[in-house]
């Protein structure tokens, strides 16, 4: 059999050995390495920005379904406060101290901030505020707005019955 001939560097054949790579073959894999960076991060920041703005539009349509269940259960009614200043949102448990009397005490259960890359960019609710009565029944329809950092926005819609939907602005889900 005979030995292959390679690059050279065989013992004994006076050649100088190149086992490694060149300069150039070093210099074409970088360039080639980069130019996939420079087209993958920002895909991948695009894809990140967007899985949180559904995350975040997911955890608060989950938490005005919480919101509504509780009215149910305990027959109290709780409310939502959507505060754009501090792209935050609370929920509360309302209890009537007498039946007669209008005074409320009103419990924070739960407070939630979203992301930093997630505005929460406006609310249709009457000065930011969402209530579900004892049945259950939302105080008005509207919706919440969120949008990321690369433009992508979702809508946290709640209809008059009570039923809550995710969606873009064009209305897919």
């Amino acid at each position: 059999m005979q030995p292959l001939e390679g690059r050279g560097g065989e013992p004994g054949s006076g050649k100088a050995g190149s086992a490694g790579f060149t300069l150039i073959e070093m210099a074409v894999v970088l360039a080639i390495i980069g130019i996939i960076l420079a087209v993958a991060v920002p895909n991948m920041r695009t894809s990140l920005d967007s899985y949180h703005v559904r995350s975040a539009a997911a955890e608060i349509a989950t938490t005005i379904r919480y919101a509504q269940q509780e009215s149910v259960s305990r027959e109290m009614r709780h409310k939502i406060v959507f505060d754009s200043g501090r792209n935050s949102y609370t929920l509360y448990r309302i209890e009537c101290v007498d039946p007669g009397d209008p005074e409320e005490i009103q419990t924070e259960l739960e407070s939630s901030s979203l992301p930093a890359n997630v505005l929460l960019a406006g609310t249709t609710f009457p000065a930011g505020e969402l209530t579900f009565g004892e049945q259950g029944r939302p105080s008005t329809a509207g919706q919440v707005t969120l949008k990321g950092g690369s433009g992508q926005s979702r809508l946290v819609v709640v209809d008059g019955t009570g039923g809550v939907r995710v969606m873009t602005p064009s209305g897919e889900s």
